[in-house]
């Protein structure tokens, strides 16, 4: 899979020399460490490949991981993804609100499987990440092999998916959305002093992450592609990975993507210090009731007690 890897030291808290329980990775937030470390941990290898100057993909590659593009795609990169598709290949393209993807990109890998995005972030003032709205909180999913065990996750500053009827012999399937109270706003605004900014026409729940598979249109019956494409490549990296369920949804895409059934379903390990992560209404609910109904409930039954005993 390709990526713009570095990596970076492991540092112990107990004082040992072998990577453990209690190490914690120190790397660019940006990169992608943490996601090698839990794909080596299951025996995948990550490598890069130079899209602009390959003239085929490699056979031994199982999965070609596009994370994070900022560059436009040159046409000869297109067709090479292209005919990857056509013939049975599987790839992860997590894009961002400032990837370029219009042009042959968009003509050639998603409009024939039903698929556009527009260059926005989704904003969901219901389900959130602490306090920032633009990082959406996914405590659902539908049924599928990649989400069956996920809890919360995470999509910060993702675009939209917009999903339209597949052709035939093609399966879609939106493995995350936001909620029905999200709203999207353009990646390059200036939001005013006071952090707010109205809603856009396009309102309701948006999708974040897709998975499809079946037959390339124009290609042979036997050769079956995979395809996921989620609109952050964030819930990737250094950053978010260790947060909430980031971590096995990563792995868990890439696994199904390569049809990996034989490796352990087990969290990656995110060599971070643990913490408790709410989102904004969790937060908000245990405000209410820890620093609200808590002491009023304390009060009143001293109240009822003194009462009944005056």
């Amino acid at each position: 899979m390709p990526s713009h890897f570095h990596y970076s030291h492991v540092e112990t808290l107990k004082g040992h020399e072998t990577p453990g329980a209690g190490d914690v990775l120190e790397a660019a937030p940006e990169q992608l460490d943490r996601l090698q470390l839990a794909l080596n941990q299951i025996g995948f290898e990550m490598r890069e490949l130079v899209i602009a100057t390959a003239s085929a993909i490699p056979p031994d590659c199982s999965v070609i991981a596009e994370i994070g593009p900022r560059t436009v795609f040159a046409a000869d990169e297109v067709q090479l993804f292209g005919n990857y598709l056509k013939g049975g290949g599987r790839l992860l393209l997590l894009l961002d609100p400032l990837s370029e993807i219009s042009g042959d990109f968009e003509r050639l890998l998603l409009r024939p499987v039903g698929l556009a995005s527009d260059a926005a972030i989704v904003v969901d003032p219901l389900n959130h990440f602490r306090t920032d709205s633009d990082k959406v909180a996914v405590p659902y999913y539908p049924t599928h092999p990649i989400t069956k065990r996920l809890a919360l996750t995470v999509f910060p500053q993702a675009r939209p998916i917009s999903v339209a009827q597949p052709p035939s012999g093609v399966g879609v399937v939106v493995l995350a959305a936001s909620s029905q109270d999200s709203y999207l706003k353009s990646p390059t605004a200036v939001v005013a002093a006071t952090g707010e900014e109205a809603p856009s026409a396009k309102s309701g729940p948006q999708p974040l992450a897709v998975a499809l598979e079946g037959t390339w249109p124009g290609a042979g019956e036997d050769k079956r592609f995979r395809l996921i494409v989620a609109g952050t490549s964030k819930l990737a990296s250094n950053e978010y990975f260790p947060y909430v369920s980031n971590g096995e949804l990563s792995v868990s895409m890439l696994r199904w993507l390569a049809e990996d059934d034989a490796s352990p379903s087990v969290p990656p390990q995110p060599f971070k210090l643990p913490e408790i992560v709410l989102t904004s209404r969790q937060m908000r609910d245990s405000f209410l009731v820890l620093e609200v109904l808590l002491p009023l409930s304390t009060a009143l039954f001293g109240m009822l007690m003194w009462w009944r005993r005056r």
